[in-house]
């Protein structure tokens, strides 16, 4: 309630998710973003300037193929990391500065262009230990470590995979932390050996020697590969239904 107040207050759009609780092997339970809800998120993300305010813990499994485990999810934090704020909120006194937190992050532009490594979809995208994005030597580190050696302005990510700009195909518009991109942004991703890529709403295989369109917002499309598993086909993912907006601030609470 008290996050739908400040919303009001400062004329904020504000929508609503729920986790779901899902058991997996061995009796452990998960809290899952439900993975329409984890596409309409990211891809709301690189429409329109967004911060997320979690209220409990959540994760997002990001192959929908298997149960959850530990290594086949990531937190809502890390998922939605530098395409969003984000802040937990675990209590009514906290709403205020995160609030303060989230517009100051709205109000700035939070990355330098497509060469920027914020724009990659980083959970498609493996990584080992990644470094701090929003620092310049970090950035500068990631590019180092990831150069790709089959192509000259490339990048090779931890599957092998070789993440290579590509001529834009799209009349998306999409922009990262308030840097737009150009028109039809993405890369050619080629595989060197067979790869899975998994989105948290989708599943394809990509044999080796194939190649496949990725966009910033986790958008995959043409090329050689083959989705084998989609949660939303049956319900597109769109931006989650807007809560009602609060009529004011109650006293007392």
């Amino acid at each position: 309630m008290r996050i739908r107040e400040y919303a009001a207050e400062s004329d904020l759009r504000i929508s609503e998710v729920k986790v779901e609780s899902v058991n997996s092997r061995g009796g452990y339970e998960f809290s899952l973003l439900p993975a329409k809800d984890a596409a309409g998120l990211y891809r709301c993300a690189h429409r329109s300037r967004t911060a997320v305010m979690a209220v409990c813990g959540a994760k997002v499994r990001l192959d929908v193929s298997v149960p959850p485990t530990n290594a086949g999810c990531v937190s809502l934090e890390q998922f939605v990391r530098y395409k969003c704020s984000f802040s937990l909120v675990t209590r009514p006194a906290e709403v205020k500065n995160a609030f303060a937190s989230a517009l100051t992050w709205l109000e700035d532009v939070n990355c330098e262009g497509p060469r920027d490594p914020r724009c990659l979809p980083l959970a498609v995208f493996k990584t080992g230990r990644l470094p701090e994005l929003d620092d310049r030597n970090g950035r500068r580190a990631f590019l180092r470590e990831y150069r790709s050696v089959r192509s000259s302005d490339g990048l090779t990510d931890a599957d092998a995979r070789v993440w290579g700009v590509g001529a834009p195909h799209t009349r998306d518009l999409l922009h990262v932390g308030g840097q737009v991109l150009p028109i039809g942004f993405h890369w050619d991703v080629q595989a060197t050996r067979d790869t899975i890529i998994a989105t948290g709403w989708d599943r394809w295989k990509l044999r080796r020697g194939g190649y496949v369109n990725i966009h910033p917002d986790a958008l995959v499309r043409g090329g050689s590969a083959v989705r084998t598993d989609d949660a939303c086909r049956s319900a597109p993912a769109e931006r989650p239904e807007s809560a009602p907006r609060s009529k004011g601030r109650r006293r007392g609470n």
